[in-house]
């Protein structure tokens, strides 16, 4: 079995704070983007192009955990109050730019670079 064909997402700790949880997926969001540069290069063009712009392309609601978390931590006053499109945009930029860094200049991720980046992902958020 293929790394993409593998369900990537981790069973989340439901008890832990939406802060944590997102951190968790990032984690695992940038671990694969890491182990998978040709594919990551791929979504993000694709995420990027103008296929990628209706809302037929977006994950159905129920599987796009991203999103939920963020709302979560939203409605309990935990992030800023912006709208969801916006806090998904702050909060997914540092691990994009690290995944970048590696994928075109061979960047070494080390285990403190992707805790510095999932960091980074909630503080852009956060209340």
């Amino acid at each position: 079995m293929s790394v993409t064909s593998r369900p990537c997402w981790p069973d989340l700790e439901a008890a832990a704070p939406p802060p944590e949880r997102l951190r968790q997926l990032f984690r695992v969001l940038l671990r694969l983007f890491i182990a998978v540069p040709d594919e990551f290069r791929f979504m993000e063009l694709y995420y990027y192009s103008p296929y990628a712009t209706s809302d037929a392309s977006r994950l159905p609601t129920e599987k796009n955990l991203i999103p939920q978390v963020i709302r979560e931590a939203r409605e309990q006053g935990l992030c800023q109050k912006a709208p969801l499109p916006v806090l998904e945009a702050l909060a997914c930029g540092p691990v994009v730019a690290l995944a970048k860094e590696h994928s075109n200049r061979n960047l070494a991720v080390t285990k403190e670079t992707i805790e510095l980046a999932v960091t980074a992902s909630w503080h852009a958020i956060r209340a």
